[in-house]
């Protein structure tokens, strides 16, 4: 016979502090404490993200934000469908 999985009921493992997604009105700084819980200008010209080492770390590089996500036309799409 079949043997019972865990009941989805149970709480998963957590590894570490759960970071809430929570901004303040600017979208750029975690606030937990003002009347904001994400804002989003779409406005990401000039902004950097850490590249991926391909094995679950980063290289210590950045790399433009909107290159990282496949460029212009990546980035217009999104904004078109949302």
């Amino acid at each position: 016979m079949f043997q019972t999985a865990k009941k989805h009921t149970e709480a998963m493992p957590v590894e570490g502090e759960r970071t809430v997604l929570d901004t303040d009105a600017t979208g750029d700084v975690q606030n937990t404490e003002d009347g904001y819980l994400y804002a989003d200008d779409f406005e990401y010209t000039g902004k950097t993200v850490p590249v991926l080492d391909g094995k679950g770390g980063f290289t210590g590089e950045k790399e433009d934000y909107i290159a990282s996500r496949g460029g212009e036309k990546v980035r217009w799409h999104a904004i078109l469908i949302r």
